[in-house]
């Protein structure tokens, strides 16, 4: 009769979890006929639950799994004992699987981070390079709505916006998380119940970790006064979300380009709640953190956005600076800076020529042709019989001086970029093209007199500099 108990319990739980894994799969369309899926595995109970409920959603949804584990060199002997039980489990299971060791002492040295954020960015993109590398759809999380409630909860504690009250997304790009909407403790329940085994990671003890507070103290504390404050959490990051998207649009109307590389004053400034929202994105797309910037740090960056002057800057996490342009702002990430400088880089003549460490190309050609389109496309016009010995792209260099087409005399480099009010972080970044003599072309600003091309040039050598976006 017990066992018959706890059969019957196993099937409900299962019929639970396995319902709203299909109700994400339609709602979110992944996890479709005939996909292949990676699968994000830790060895603990969560993630050990995600896989069994997907495999055995398997023969109904025509699914083929990959089992990615990742190994962060932290635990010693506790996380190579784990990943040997990932591996038993995908094998047992009849699945491919893979483990992926990372060093995450070193991402936190070179990212200035800390141990937490350092793993977690490893481990996304190692993830992802399994998904590249094995054909799949997306990658599948195991994070649930205990989850969703630590994250807003943590958020709120630290300082936080609208958009951080959003907490964790269901889909970001390709990563799934089709178990947010479950209660962790129905998946302990499923385990036992199903008697699957799975890892504890001892770390998750420590009560100096935010996280594992809030999980062991906070969170218990505010269920007596409320025993459903998880899903009251979780509720409120939905809507947090659902406004975000609809934030996002009237975002569009400021900011349609999207992609520029500065939050730009307009003419009539919006209000700052749209300005800081602006900001907000913007320090995301350029530093790709995976933690949201905080309120101060926004605060910040929009005061010096407002109230600034061109070259004001703020410190920003991680080693990051903001600086004040002549006309927005500016994300200077550690791990981005400018170039200094760049080792000369020998154009082809005729031919094109990338440069990526200032993201461009130079197409060289002896003939005109019909302007690329695409992209950013800068255009010069020399005379090929002025230049002397062979063209080179190079960045600036002390003493650099110009005759600048249309003016007399020579003019410091320097003096170029300050009256073309081109930001003091962003002029060791300026591509300049030069020959024995010196400068040809700064790149889209100064044409050298000497080079240019003329009424009487007989060979013309057209330079196209392209860059993405």
């Amino acid at each position: 009769m017990r066992q018959t108990t706890i059969a019957n319990q196993a099937a409900r739980i299962e019929k639970q979890i396995a319902g709203a894994v299909i109700s994400f799969a339609r709602r979110y369309r992944c996890l479709s006929p005939g996909e292949r899926i990676v699968v994000a595995v830790s060895g603990g109970p969560d993630s050990t639950a995600l896989l069994h409920v997907l495999h055995r959603l398997c023969p109904a949804r025509n699914l083929a799994l990959h089992v990615a584990h990742v190994h962060h060199g932290l635990r010693g002997a506790e996380a190579d004992e784990d990943a040997a039980f990932v591996q038993k489990t995908a094998s047992d299971l009849g699945l491919p699987h893979e483990t992926i060791c990372v060093d995450v002492r070193t991402r936190a040295q070179q990212d200035r981070s800390s141990l937490a954020v350092a793993a977690r960015a490893a481990r996304y993109e190692a993830i992802e390079a399994v998904r590249v590398r094995c054909g799949a759809s997306c990658v599948a999380t195991a994070h649930t709505m205990d989850d969703q409630a630590e994250t807003v909860l943590m958020r709120l504690i630290r300082g936080t916006g609208p958009a951080g009250l959003a907490g964790i997304p269901s889909r970001r790009g390709t990563i799934v998380r089709p178990l947010l909407s479950v209660r962790r403790a129905s998946l302990a329940v499923y385990l036992g119940a199903r008697g699957i085994s799975f890892r504890i990671d001892s770390s998750n003890a420590d009560l100096r970790q935010a996280r594992n507070r809030i999980r062991g103290e906070l969170l218990p504390l505010l269920c007596s006064y409320n025993p459903r404050i998880v899903p009251a959490l979780a509720r409120l990051a939905d809507m947090a979300r659902e406004e975000e998207t609809a934030f996002d649009e009237v975002l569009s109307l400021f900011d349609p380009a999207g992609a520029e590389t500065a939050v730009r004053l307009l003419r009539e400034r919006p209000p700052e709640a749209v300005l800081r929202r602006l900001v907000s994105q913007q320090v995301a797309r350029e530093t790709r953190r995976f933690v949201s910037p905080g309120a101060g740090e926004v605060g910040r960056l929009t005061s010096l956005l407002v109230r600034g002057k061109p070259g004001d800057r703020t410190p920003l996490a991680a080693g990051d600076w903001g600086v004040r342009g002549y006309d927005g702002l500016l994300i200077r990430s550690a791990r981005g800076g400018p170039v200094r400088p760049l080792p000369e880089t020998a154009l082809a003549v005729p031919g094109e020529t990338a440069v990526p460490a200032l993201g461009i190309r130079i197409k060289a050609e002896t003939e005109r042709r019909e302007t690329e389109r695409g992209g950013r496309t800068r255009l010069a016009v020399l005379d090929a019989d002025r230049i002397e010995g062979s063209l080179v792209v190079r960045t600036r260099r002390p003493g650099d001086r110009i005759s600048p087409l249309g003016m007399k005399g020579t003019k410091k480099l320097q003096d170029v970029l300050v009256d073309a009010k081109v930001p003091r972080d962003e002029r060791d970044r300026v591509p300049i093209v030069a020959d024995a003599r010196g400068i040809v072309w700064v790149v889209g600003l100064r044409l050298d007199r000497r080079a240019a091309a003329v009424p009487e040039t007989r060979r013309l050598l057209a330079l196209t500099v392209t860059s993405p976006g």
